[in-house]
């Protein structure tokens, strides 16, 4: 069985290789790695409103900080990108470098031939890879959803196969028991493992949120409450995993139970009308 997964893993990670880009603190990282030591004068980061967005201008900013870059961000809606741009020239602090997103390269890009002074400034965006689309963490929760629900039918439908009264079928019901017993602790472990990482989210972007959402401006609170909101509902999802898991497995449990007493019911009537 253990074989036959990772031969699926292997076809599916090959039969999903796409070229993609870095997000996010990986596409700062992927930019800084390309840039040679002989860059000198300003520069500028340009990005969207996302969290992700928000994690590319500060990696990056941090990354070029370190060599002595005096980097300016612009961040946010397109009419906030132009207004930073526009400042920087008003100071006269044409950039050399205009480092992007591959999301956000056409929005800048347009912005940029707008701006007179900025239209011959090269505009630099992460390198692309290829990488298995399958394997993408967002691909890998909804596999480890799905094994979890799938271990939940598995012990729902091998119960009644465990259920008989001949004593030749012990054996094998002992055995589904128990490897309903290890389905079920396999969902709880997938729950509780994936939901524990959400849960450490959730706590520091609510700390966060109260110590410090006074000194964030409006962007930076939509960026907490986004990264919140998103955590909570991976959580509830996990959480609702885990619920159904333990609730099948009452089920079962009852349904044996009664109907085991209403075999006894019937067979003790049988044998009293047989004395009679």
């Amino acid at each position: 069985m253990l074989f036959i997964l990772v031969l699926l893993c292997a076809y599916f990670s090959v039969a999903t290789l796409t070229e993609t880009y870095p997000e996010g603190a990986d596409a700062a990282e992927a930019i800084a790695a390309q840039l040679t030591d002989t860059l000198a004068g300003p520069v500028a980061a340009a990005a969207g409103d996302t969290g992700a967005d928000a994690a590319f201008t500060e990696r990056l900013a941090r990354l070029l900080g370190q060599r002595d870059l005096e980097v300016t961000v612009a961040a946010g809606s397109p009419r906030e990108v132009r207004a930073a741009f526009e400042k920087l020239l008003a100071e006269g602090k044409t950039p050399v470098r205009i480092f992007t997103t591959r999301e956000a390269h056409a929005t800048v890009a347009r912005i940029q031939g707008n701006l007179p002074g900025l239209e011959d400034v090269p505009l630099v965006a992460p390198p692309s890879h290829t990488w298995p689309t399958f394997l993408k963490t967002n691909n890998l929760l909804n596999v480890a959803n799905q094994i979890a629900v799938m271990a939940i039918v598995a012990a729902g439908m091998s119960a009644p196969a465990a259920r008989g009264g001949d004593a030749g079928t012990a054996a094998r019901q002992a055995d589904l028991e128990r490897s309903n017993a290890e389905l079920q602790h396999f969902a709880e472990i997938v729950s509780h493992d994936l939901e524990e990482p959400l849960r450490t989210i959730v706590s520091y972007t609510d700390l966060l949120a109260a110590r410090y959402g006074s000194a964030l401006d409006d962007r930076g609170r939509r960026y907490l409450s986004h990264t919140a909101e998103g955590a909570r509902r991976k959580r509830q999802g996990f959480a609702g995993t885990d619920v159904v898991s333990r609730r099948s497995a009452r089920g079962l449990v009852r349904q044996r139970i009664c109907r085991c007493v209403d075999r006894g019911d019937a067979d003790g009537r049988s044998g009293g009308g047989g004395h009679a």
